[in-house]
């Protein structure tokens, strides 16, 4: 048996297809990291440069996001239900 034969196994190469899969958006920077998160109630709102992502943890699905007027936000809050964003 040759020594790189266990390389070849479907298990082997499954398990690198998934760590692949997984590492993939992080090498490429697909996606911009959040800027800041606040939790309200069952819901998580994550602030982006450009928009406001939510996710219900009550129904564990993600909510409609806010675009924002403009880019560059650094922080924010809600008072009452209206955003209120730093540049």
């Amino acid at each position: 048996m040759r020594p790189t034969a266990h390389l070849l196994t479907p298990s082997f190469l499954r398990r690198w297809l998934l760590l692949l899969l997984l590492l993939l958006p992080t090498l490429s920077g697909a996606q911009t990291p959040w800027i800041q998160s606040q939790r309200v109630g069952n819901e998580v709102r994550f602030l982006y440069a450009n928009s406001i992502q939510r996710y219900n943890l009550a129904t564990r699905s993600w909510l409609t996001a806010i675009t924002l007027p403009r880019t560059g936000a650094t922080a924010f809050c809600f008072a009452f239900t209206r955003p209120i964003i730093s540049e």
